[in-house]
């Protein structure tokens, strides 16, 4: 019997000194990490903003039926807006069923973008495309999406655009087809 006692605190013995390590282990400290939520910080509906320059001239203006703010996320949504943009060469109107703007700086403008010339005696006064990326501080819009340009007696249809409003330069990427009216 004693070699069964000799044993068994033997086996003993080995087991606490293999499972000594996980009772003295340190815990796992557990952080709690505040998950982004897809609720906007701030809704306005019938929204109208005007935004100025540093020389304290009007840059654009803003107008859509709702407009969510998303802080956290870097980005803000809006519905049906209306970008009005001046510069020295001249007004446009850029319009959209949904537009997001990223970081005050990148304005995306998806489904039935509409960018017009508000702008008297300009060769071409309509752009369509199904989507249009604009950059507010250089006031460059550019779009990959099929592109429609209309003017007075003058449409011309293409894949992709260039456009520096500033400058009033406009470049299609790939022109597919130019028709001209008369008037």
């Amino acid at each position: 019997m004693s070699a069964r006692i000799a044993l068994s605190i033997l086996f003993t013995i080995a087991m606490l000194w293999l499972w000594l390590p996980y009772f003295f282990a340190p815990k796992e400290q557990i952080q709690i990490v505040k998950p982004i939520t897809n609720i906007p910080d701030y809704i306005a509906t019938d929204l109208k903003q005007t935004y100025f320059s540093d020389l304290g001239t009007v840059s654009h203006k803003v107008t859509a039926e709702k407009m969510s703010m998303y802080q956290e996320l870097g980005f803000t949504h809006f519905v049906k807006p209306q970008f009005t943009i001046f510069s020295e060469q001249g007004v446009w109107q850029l319009k959209a069923e949904e537009a997001t703007l990223y970081d005050n700086e990148k304005l995306i403008l998806e489904q039935n973008v509409i960018a017009k010339s508000l702008t008297t005696d300009v060769m071409l006064d309509t752009i369509e495309a199904a989507s249009i990326e604009y950059f507010i501080s250089t006031k460059i819009m550019t779009s990959d999406s099929e592109v429609k340009m209309t003017g007075p007696g003058l449409e011309i249809k293409g894949q992709g655009l260039n456009a520096n409003l500033e400058e009033q330069v406009i470049n299609l990427i790939n022109h597919t087809k130019t028709t001209y009216y008369d008037q």
